[in-house]
């Protein structure tokens, strides 16, 4: 079995996903969809998607963070990112993401911003 690309930690009830992964490509996509899914469904609302680790995600997994940021929206959450590496900041930043998504440095900062 592959080894996950992904780490779930509960902290101060934000769900924190931190991808483990250098690359994220659409291979990955479909598994994400399904992971948030069931943590939506089992109540849970706040996620700081963490992205120290990752130094390239494709334009479907950008995508695929808009429709994951759209469903947390539907249950009354929120989803933040952090600690993006430079060319993913780029990109992000390239395509305007950065106006929808809120963006922190690290990941404390991310926590902080659920109180």
């Amino acid at each position: 079995m592959d080894k996950k690309f992904y780490d779930i930690d509960e902290i101060i009830g934000v769900t924190v996903v931190a991808f483990t992964w250098e690359n994220i490509a659409w291979k990955e996509v479909e598994e994400l969809k399904k992971v948030f899914g069931e943590l939506l469904g089992n109540g849970k609302k706040n996620f700081v998607l963490d992205f120290s680790n990752v130094t390239y995600v494709s334009s479907v997994v950008l995508a695929s963070l808009v429709y994951l940021l759209k469903k947390t929206k539907e249950v009354d959450g929120n989803m933040v990112i952090c600690a993006l590496q430079k060319k993913v900041d780029e990109v992000i930043r390239l395509t305007d993401l950065d106006k929808i998504f809120e963006i922190y440095k690290t990941k404390q900062e991310a926590l902080e911003r659920f109180g």
